[in-house]
């Protein structure tokens, strides 16, 4: 079994926090947390 380095696993977390703030946005703010949460997924 591979292990999961530390940074990476921080990152992850941090894109599930982006993604668990949507809830309930809507219009502009959903879409500047929806890049907030884009920009965070793909550094993982």
């Amino acid at each position: 079994m591979h292990e999961v380095p530390d940074e990476l696993i921080r990152l992850e977390r941090s894109a599930e926090e982006e993604r668990g703030r949507l809830a309930g946005l809507t219009g502009d703010e959903y879409g500047a947390q929806l890049r907030r949460w884009r920009e965070a997924s793909q550094a993982v």
